[in-house]
């Protein structure tokens, strides 16, 4: 009778460190990334970073400025748009400036500066985050992190392969079926755990 054994247990384990890996790299590591792109490149005090750690996924969000200074920025457009209407109507009406000058007359005549047309996502901040990513996942995603679980799972095997055949050898048939029973259970545990993952 020709028993052929094959003991997997190393490349099993490798091969799930290296799931693990990119499991943890898109829970965590892509959102983190992208918060610290946000606020070392883009210069963003509070980044918007929304992860989904059960789908693996995360969306960060770039404004133009802050948040406060979006709203500012928008408070102080309406007060000139209302200032300016006052203005026209106060030219038009032909009155003379009163000693002190109105508030919404120094605001028409300072006028609205918007300070900045340019793109807030250019390309070198696109290249910058790319360059960010591609680091991340050759820093993260190598197969040398795995290798020590394949060291333990390949010692594993080795001692229930010398078992084995200890077993045999000293028990024969009885061994024999006792290393039969702890085979069967071993891959429905192997089957189980790789369901679950």
């Amino acid at each position: 009778m020709l028993v052929i054994d094959v003991e997997a247990g190393a490349v099993l384990a490798r091969l799930t460190g290296m799931l693990d890996q990119i499991r943890h790299v898109k829970r965590v590591d892509v959102g983190a990334e992208l918060s610290t792109w946000q606020t070392d490149d883009m210069h963003r005090h509070r980044p918007f970073t929304m992860r989904s750690r059960g789908r693996g996924t995360a969306t960060t969000k770039v404004r133009p400025h802050s948040l406060y200074e979006m709203r500012q920025s928008e408070m102080a457009s309406r007060r000139f748009l209302r200032a300016t209407a006052r203005y026209q109507k106060f030219i038009a009406s032909g009155r003379r400036r009163p000693k002190r000058k109105p508030r919404y007359i120094s605001i028409a005549e300072s006028g609205y500066r918007k300070w900045s047309t340019r793109p807030i996502l250019r390309e070198v901040l696109l290249a910058r985050l790319r360059e960010r990513m591609d680091a991340l996942l050759a820093h993260k995603l190598r197969w040398e992190l795995s290798h020590r679980r394949a060291v333990a799972a390949h010692a594993a095997d080795e001692i229930h392969h010398a078992a084995k055949v200890f077993a045999v050898q000293i028990f024969g048939a009885r061994g024999a079926a006792a290393v039969e029973v702890v085979d069967r259970l071993r891959a429905l545990e192997r089957r189980t755990y790789g369901g679950e993952s």
